[in-house]
């Protein structure tokens, strides 16, 4: 009887050790789902959202080079169909092609001593282009001190046109239809100027006005 009594104890012992591990393993399963791995690598496939990398997309295609830039064609001058825009790279030669002999060719190295304080650009030369009713200045790179690029110009005859067929004297109304995108400048009291920026506040065109009128034209990117 004792052996039988011991036999069934045993069997007890391993049907109540075989319900325990058996209601761990639910228990288990109950806590980390069958498809936890499949969502762990959802997760991970999804670090950076999608709308992430269209916004990263964006922001890397506005960091266009300025040669690269076909908006910087909007600041340029016209005349007899040929065109000068900010930044291009010009020498004698080629100005003369657009708009003939120069009346007066003035140049200036900056000096630590001239006065200018123009300390960032000592070295480098500025030279200006007059020309009647059109003043045109270069200035040229730091790695290549031969290579002069525009950076401003300045128009005061009618005879030279923007992109978009404004010019001197046109009316401020002409102005408004061809450039809705142009402000009045922030900084004058009497709203005598207007600004159009196409890119950014380095590179703009500043009509100037007088009796509802343009009185002159600048365009310019400021030095860097």
């Amino acid at each position: 009887m004792k052996v039988i009594s011991r036999a069934i104890a045993v069997m007890m012992v391993a049907l109540l050790s075989t319900s325990i591990l058996s209601g761990c393993r639910r228990g288990s399963e109950d806590i980390l789902p069958k498809d936890e791995g499949e969502n762990n690598s959802i997760i991970k496939e999804k670090v950076i959202p999608k709308s992430e990398n269209e916004t990263a997309s964006m922001i890397k295609e506005k960091v266009i080079p300025k040669e690269e830039n076909s908006i910087l064609k909007e600041l340029a001058v016209v005349y007899n169909n040929k065109s000068l825009k900010l930044s291009d790279f010009v020498d004698d030669k080629k100005l003369e092609d657009i708009f003939g002999k120069a009346e007066k060719i003035e140049f200036h190295t900056y000096s630590a001593d001239d006065g200018l304080n123009m300390d960032p650009h000592i070295g480098r030369t500025n030279r200006k282009y007059k020309f009647q009713g059109l003043l045109i200045a270069t200035i040229n790179t730091l790695d290549k001190k031969e290579k002069f690029y525009v950076h401003q110009i300045e128009i005061s005859d009618s005879k030279y046109t923007t992109p978009r067929k404004v010019k001197v004297g046109d009316t401020i109304d002409k102005l408004k239809e061809a450039y809705p995108e142009a402000i009045s400048d922030p900084n004058s009291e009497t709203s005598d100027f207007y600004i159009y920026s196409p890119v950014n506040h380095f590179d703009s065109m500043l009509f100037r006005i007088k009796d509802n009128k343009i009185s002159s034209i600048k365009i310019y990117t400021l030095l860097e």
